[in-house]
């Protein structure tokens, strides 16, 4: 009987297959305003310290952008060594034949099917039928974040390296070489991706060096000095905000305190109102110049955290949004349901401190307004709904 709803991996790789091609013959590769800046800050930091100079073959289509991101001095280490793996990658790619970034939708494809494949085989849920189905609904069920396939971005790249990550954190066996060397580089290559990745170098740093700890029940500590940051990082940007200490790295600049980008790219604060904007980064059309007092701050902070965490996006259909709260309630759910009644204590923890760690970050540094920020909290959910669902499966064997 148990055979009987087992998926085969030849299966899974059919379906993975069809994907795959459906995507790349109906669905047009999406570049954005910041597609191009990878292969120019590619080029740039190639020619910095290999002194090689080669002229990235750049479609008609994209002449403009071309010429703007060309006229831009990528000096570093700033924030393009941050994300310095996808620089070196969109570079390679552009190099190669003109239009070639159209098919980084194809090494999108591969990483994102591979990540599958491995959630499939590390949980078993090619076991079982209902496994298989949970994975689809979670990899493919949402527009989004299947989507960024298409996406001439590094989204893909950083959710997988993330997901990998995670699981090998979350079932780290003990203190050996290979273990804490495989956790230490998949940490860091999510760094040199995307800058959020260094949330996750704290979260490893903080674990191997603190691992006793999580054998004991924090996860109650970590969540008061969650409450404690929600009150005290506006604190830290009104002293910073105000010129009474500047603290390195929170600056009106970088919080986007100084730009308009307070909330997200989509929504801002002013003289204590909130803006809706109906096009993304239209604060440049405003003069954001303001003072700032603490409830002003914690009223920012708090604003923050929702519209992180809220699946609802104000510009969107309502089909559209429809869909979002289904699915991110349904994972959000069940996220909820292995925290509380999962007797791992070190999972328990581990998870918890994750997701403060991610928020805490947000807490400080505005999204975009799209998903591509909330990628680093729904992988932490991927990973909860695998470990639940393969608890549950396990049981009924």
């Amino acid at each position: 009987m148990k055979n009987l709803f087992k998926i085969s991996n030849s299966s899974i790789i059919v379906f993975l297959l069809l994907f795959c091609l459906i995507v790349f013959f109906i669905f047009d590769a999406n570049y954005s305003a910041d597609s191009l800046r990878y292969v120019f800050a590619g080029m740039q930091f190639v020619e910095n310290y290999f002194f090689i100079t080669v002229e990235p073959n750049i479609s008609s289509k994209l002449y403009d952008s071309a010429f703007f991101h060309s006229n831009i001095s990528y000096s570093f280490p700033k924030r393009e060594f941050f994300t310095i793996i996808p620089n070196l990658t969109f570079y390679g790619f552009s190099i190669l034949f003109e239009d070639s970034l159209d098919y980084f939708i194809i090494f999108n494809l591969l990483i994102y099917s591979s990540i599958f494949i491995y959630c499939a085989n590390f949980y078993k849920f090619n076991n079982n039928l209902k496994g298989i189905i949970l994975l689809i609904f979670l990899f493919f069920g949402h527009y989004q974040i299947a989507g960024w396939n298409i996406k001439i971005l590094p989204e893909i790249m950083y959710f997988c390296t993330l997901i990998f990550f995670l699981i090998k954190l979350i079932n780290f066996k003990g203190l050996n070489q290979k273990d804490i060397l495989i956790v230490i580089i998949l940490s860091v290559f999510c760094f040199l991706i995307r800058p959020q990745g260094i949330i996750f170098i704290f979260v490893s740093l903080f674990f191997l060096i603190g691992n006793k700890l999580f054998t004991f029940k924090i996860y109650r500590i970590i969540l008061y000095l969650f409450l404690f940051n929600l009150f005290f990082f506006p604190f830290i940007l009104f002293l910073d905000v105000n010129e009474y200490f500047n603290f390195p790295i929170i600056s009106k600049e970088n919080t986007g305190l100084l730009d308009g980008a307070i909330i997200s790219g989509w929504i801002n604060y002013y003289n204590g109102d909130l803006i809706f904007q109906n096009i993304r980064f239209n604060d440049k059309q405003f003069n954001f110049e303001q003072t700032y007092n603490y409830l002003d701050l914690l009223k920012i902070v708090f604003y923050r955290l929702y519209y992180y965490i809220s699946p609802y996006k104000y510009y969107q259909s309502i089909y559209l949004n429809g869909w979002n709260i289904i699915y991110f309630i349904i994972i959000y759910l069940y996220s909820l349901k292995y925290i509380y009644e999962t007797n791992n204590i070190l999972k328990k923890n581990l998870f918890i401190f994750l997701i403060v760690s991610v928020l805490t970050f947000h807490l400080i540094f505005p999204i975009t307004g799209t998903f591509r920020y909330q990628l680093s909290l729904i992988a932490i959910i991927f990973v909860l709904n695998f470990e639940y669902f393969y608890i549950k499966f396990k049981k009924h064997e």
